[in-house]
């Protein structure tokens, strides 16, 4: 539920009086207002938020070469393994 700034002034005009209730009202918008600036700069923009999900896109690409590569070198090495043993043993024999 949210509470206007006319809302909380009928509230608290009952039990502070009219002026108080405004003066206190516009003080926690005041304050409100005043937190809202010192933190927005720490929030994540729409350009940000697609900044980071092209970053995400180019690193998948490059994980997905780095595996293919992967699979290349271990597919190699294994032929090269056999080989060897296969060479060692004809030399035993």
């Amino acid at each position: 539920m949210m509470i206007t700034s006319f809302d909380l002034i009928k509230i608290l005009r009952d039990k502070v009086g009219e002026e108080q209730a405004a003066a206190l009202t516009n003080y926690v918008e005041m304050k409100v207002h005043e937190e809202f600036e010192s933190k927005k700069d720490g929030f994540a923009t729409k350009d940000d938020i697609h900044s980071v999900r092209e970053d995400i896109a180019r690193l998948e690409i490059k994980i997905e070469s780095t595996a293919n590569r992967t699979l290349i070198w271990l597919f190699a090495m294994l032929v090269t393994f056999f080989s060897l043993a296969l060479v060692a043993v004809k030399f035993i024999k």
